[in-house]
């Protein structure tokens, strides 16, 4: 069937199969409205009176004839019923009116007094719809009647908008997404400029999120339109927000802050829930936007009504570079965050060099830890697979290679959906496919209201920025509408041209840009792995052109130094490794070459990246030396941060440290391919305490491991000290990242490897760290004894060279491991912490206070001192939480389920296990992971699944990673339950049958599953 299309919300327009219709007779296009929106029969004499009241009816009539014969002449008369009397809509030939559908909509928020979830998508596309009011700009002479109809449907369907937009900032402001609420109030503010309550709004929306002088701008904004619409000033009660703002005064009182109540942590009745901790934002490694998103209100809605539709669980965004669609991804991502139970993760791929490391990348954004000693994709899978999330992939086209992998998710992990943006399709089954294109632009340059085009809005609000004197005269809109013309609503190159405005006219700009498309075939476009790419984007390499030609000589050699970064980077660090000045900097982000983040940072498009990786490829010897001094920076950033990250300023340090983790990486991998990984031997230890405290072991083994094959492939028998002794420091690193995987006898050797060369050696600074691991490895395989000599060997080595830090954590351990050989050390144990607990408060190292609290704990615990136990436990925990260091909170956690088992507590000790089993499991670290499983072993026996126990503890004795400990404590309930274990379970528990990772992982699933299906997760 032939579609119609009726656009009146806006000048009205007719499409006929896509095809635009125009109607020679105005009053044709109004009686063709009235009748589809009404969607009801008329009489003849009615609309021949409603359209035509000065005629007599004989006239009047024949009009209406004549009218109904352009219709019929435009093919639109299938859509009538016409009678010899009355004529009406057609039931059996539905017209689809945008008005209509704008309405069918906004029906959802009335249903209910407050929004709900499953209404968003169609509010969100209901706003997308609403491009203008209904019939602007239509006008028709001599038909009162008619006019009052007009009017009156654009007021209750701008009355209907203003509700949706009043719902949806509601809605984000309760649900934590501060810049979406933002977006719907400015949108508000297009729709009614002289609604205080609006501006209020605004005003408050800005304070809220941190933007104090958005705030005060916006009062300004108000009073100047109130002005020039109104002739009056701002409201008293606008005026005295304003002036609170100014002042600083305390947010007002309907703004709520959560936080969490320790106190009742440290009821033993009440394990900590994640209520109390306050409403964590379910949007993951987001990136922070430079400016405001700007239009793309449809695109949003089409995205939404597809993420909504259960069968689109693949969504590629496709498009040219530059083209927005990392941005249209990131607004529709976060729209959708109540929709995704475990949230919605933004996966940058821009910088990921090789389909190798996608794996990776995908488990360090998703804050997953893989087990280097096993396959990482059913590690990953296995992970993911009763998750409920949104993945956002951005930039895959240098992936595509690997795209089957995004199917494999999607097959093993039915709750996941994936957002995927590249410059070509994935050529997948069940692929999705939505192609963003340039921005809406006008398409006469004499159109009215060209602020409302997208386009045309995102080269003011650049223009506005980069010249306080712009002004865009009358004159000038023509130019204006050419350059977003000759961009087809090209985001980048927009800015790009617009940045331009310091210099050049409108309508010079528009000369400028046509004479580049004019000579596009000298000018190649930028690289790119999109085939076919439409003329009409191959002038935007003309753009990057003539862009670098207005550049100063220091400013070029700024720009193409830049492409040494990843992931964007500090001032301080561009004008070292570049040896810049501010004012370049600053130039170039004047000139949209460099955009500033909220975070002070400052980041190149990536397609900017690489022309400015082609710039400095020009000159190989800048090239080199560029690379080296990005090296050298991040190794020193590194080495700085060391006592940093051992003291009062941790969290900070870490944080920093987590943000330049691109640049990081990307130093590492060049200090490796030419051989200089020595670079970074001051830094090492800063690395090792990152990944240690973020328990990203697997990620620390590849970094790690990659650093000693090449040292060990460049200088085979080199027996100089400084290899050797970065070797030795290197392989004390791997050593631990194992043992904290469970991964005993790799971590074992490697420790070895690392404490005889330092023997030979003679460096007693760089051995105490080895001997203290490789005491811990003891005393976790059963060897207390050896555990002790080794950590007491460690302990006087970190005195003899003054290190308080490597003093302290080796006092701490070796009062844990003296009270497991030997409880009637535990008076000596609790000496040794007292000293321990000292140092690490003079230090002001909280992680290792929490370390310290924990073993005064467990030695309370072997006494029997439960409540003592269990306050120094809770307060170890709540340290721990309170640092971020997951493998910590885990131990805590096991330690707490211990005593509450051992009291009967038996809800309680559960809530306690499953939470530490989900972040054990969840940074892959085997030990920990054991011990929860082994601990509920006992609960669940008590309610009688003695099956269930039984296989548990069959498992922790069989399986390698336990620890003597955690064997022993399943030993002991094996004997307190009086289990009798089946035959596979006994030749497991003799370690006849050995472990598959596979079996662990299901395993694992399935009693987590049991604890959501029994609410029974902190």
């Amino acid at each position: 069937m032939v579609r119609l299309k009726l656009f009146l919300l806006g000048p009205p327009r007719l499409e006929l199969d896509g095809a635009p219709i125009k109607l020679e007779r105005r009053k044709a296009t109004a009686l063709l409205a009235y009748l589809l929106v009404n969607q009801q029969s008329y009489s003849r004499n009615s609309l021949a009176a409603l359209f035509w009241p000065d005629y007599d009816q004989r006239r009047a009539r024949a009009a209406l004839r004549r009218t109904l014969a352009t219709l019929k002449q435009a093919r639109l008369t299938p859509w009538l019923q016409i009678g010899r009397e009355v004529i009406g809509p057609k039931p059996a030939w539905p017209a689809w009116i945008d008005a209509n559908h704008f309405r069918q909509l906004s029906r959802c928020h009335k249903t209910t007094p407050e929004l709900q979830a499953s209404c968003l998508a169609s509010l969100v596309e209901a706003v997308a719809l609403y491009q203008a009011d209904f019939m602007a700009g239509f006008v028709l002479r001599g038909a009162p009647e008619f006019d009052t109809w007009q009017r009156f449907q654009a007021e209750d369907l701008r009355r209907s908008l203003a509700e949706i937009l009043a719902q949806l900032i509601h809605y984000y402001q309760r649900h934590d997404a501060p810049a979406t609420a933002i977006q719907y109030s400015q949108r508000w503010l297009e729709s009614d400029p002289v609604n205080e309550a609006a501006h209020r709004e605004l005003m408050q929306l800005y304070r809220q999120s941190g933007q104090r002088s958005e705030a005060l701008r916006q009062y300004q904004n108000c009073t100047q339109i109130l002005q020039q619409k109104l002739g009056a000033a701002p409201a008293r009660e606008t005026t005295a927000l304003y002036e609170q703002i100014a002042q600083e005064l305390p947010d007002p009182p309907h703004k709520i802050t959560i936080k969490a109540n320790l106190k009742d942590q440290a009821k033993p009745e009440q394990p900590p829930k994640s209520d109390q901790l306050g409403l964590a934002s379910r949007l993951h490694n987001f990136p922070a936007l430079p400016h405001p998103f700007i239009g793309r209100q449809t695109e949003l809605a089409q995205v939404a009504v597809r993420l909504a539709n259960p069968t689109c669980r693949l969504l590629t965004l496709t498009g040219p570079g530059g083209i927005g669609k990392t941005w249209l991804a990131i607004q529709a991502a976060a729209a959708q965050h109540l929709a995704f139970t475990d949230g919605v993760y933004f996966v940058p791929l821009a910088s990921v060099s090789s389909p190798d490391f996608l794996i990776p990348t995908l488990a360090e954004s998703l804050k997953l830890t893989l087990d280097g000693g096993e396959a990482l994709l059913p590690q990953l899978l296995n992970l993911l697979r009763q998750k409920q999330i949104l993945l956002v992939a951005d930039n895959f086209e240098h992936l595509v290679r690997k795209a089957n992998l995004l199917n494999t998710i999607l097959e093993q992990c039915p709750q996941i959906k994936i957002l995927v943006t590249s410059q070509e399709r994935l050529n997948l089954q069940g692929e999705w496919l939505f192609e963003v294109k340039g921005m809406d632009y006008p398409s006469d340059p004499a159109a009215d209201q060209l602020e409302r085009y997208g386009a045309v809005a995102l080269f003011l609000q650049r223009a506005y920025q980069v010249s306080s004197a712009f002004v865009l005269a009358e004159a000038e809109k023509p130019a204006l509408v050419r350059i977003c013309q000759l961009m087809d609503g090209n985001p980048l190159g927009i800015e790009l041209a617009a940045s331009w405005v310091r210099l050049l006219s409108c309508r010079e700009i528009c000369q400028e840009i046509e004479q580049i498309y004019a000579s596009r075939a000298r000018l190649d476009f930028l690289t790119t792995p999109l085939r076919d790419i439409p003329k009409r984007h191959q002038n935007l390499r003309g753009v990057f052109e003539y862009s670098w030609q207005l550049l100063s000589n220091e400013e070029k050699n700024l720009f193409r130094r830049l492409a040494v970064f990843r992931g964007g980077a500090r001032r301080e660090a561009i004008e070292w490794v570049t040896g810049s000045s501010l004012e370049s900097i600053v130039a170039l982000a004047d000139k949209s070459l460099l955009a500033r983040s909220s975070s002070g940072r400052y980041e190149l498009h990536e397609l900017l990246r690489q022309f400015a990786a082609e710039k400095l490829a020009e000159l190989a010897e800048e090239a080199s030396l560029v690379q080296q001094r990005h090296c050298f920076y991040y190794a020193a950033f590194l080495q700085q941060r060391s006592a940093r990250l051992k003291g009062a300023t941790q969290q900070e340090t870490l944080a920093e440290i987590a943000r330049e983790m691109e640049n990081i990486r990307a130093a590492w991998r060049w200090a490796i391919s030419r051989d200089k990984i020595d670079i970074f031997e001051p830094g090492l230890e800063s690395l090792w305490y990152f990944y240690s405290m973020y328990s990203g072991f697997q990620e620390g083994i590849e970094m790690f491991g990659r650093a000693l094959a090449c040292l060990r492939s460049a200088r085979p028998g080199e027996d100089e000290h400084p290899s050797l002794t970065l070797q030795a420091r290197i392989l004390t690193y791997l050593g631990w990242f194992y043992l904290r995987q469970g991964l005993y006898v790799q971590a074992q050797d490697l420790l070895e490897q690392s404490i005889s060369i330092l023997k030979q050696l003679h460096d007693p600074e760089n051995l105490a760290a080895p001997l203290h691991h490789l005491g811990i490895l003891a005393g976790e395989v059963g060897e207390a004894a050896e555990a002790v000599r080794l950590l007491q060997e460690g302990l006087a080595l970190f005195r003899q060279v003054n290190n308080r830090w490597g003093t302290a954590w080796s006092l701490s351990s070796l009062a844990y491991h003296l009270s497991e050989l030997d409880p009637r050390q535990t008076g000596t144990a609790r000496a040794l912490l007292q000293e321990s607990l000292a140092l690490y408060h003079a230090i002001g190292n909280k992680q290792g206070i929490a370390i310290a609290l924990n073993n005064l704990g467990h030695i309370a615990y072997q006494e029997g001192d439960y409540p003592a136990a269990r306050r120094l436990l809770q307060e170890s925990l709540a340290l721990r939480r309170e640092v971020g260091f997951p493998r910590g909170i885990a131990v805590a956690l096991n330690q707490l389920g211990h005593i509450s088992s051992a009291l009967g507590d038996d809800d309680i000790c559960k809530r306690y296990y499953y939470e530490a089993l989900r972040i054990a499991h969840d940074i892959q670290t085997l030990p920990l992971t054991l011990e929860a499983l082994g601990g509920l072993a006992m609960p669940l026996a008590r309610e009688g699944k003695t099956g269930r126990a039984a296989e548990l503890l069959a498992l922790v004795l069989a399986h390698p990673s336990s620890t003597k400990e955690t064997r022993n404590r399943a030993t002991e309930l094996l004997r307190q339950l009086k289990l009798d274990l089946p035959g596979r379970e006994k030749a497991r528990a003799r370690g006849i049958n050995q472990v598959s990772l596979r079996e662990l992982e299901v395993l694992v699933a399935s009693i987590l599953g049991e604890s959501n299906n029994n609410n029974l997760v902190i």
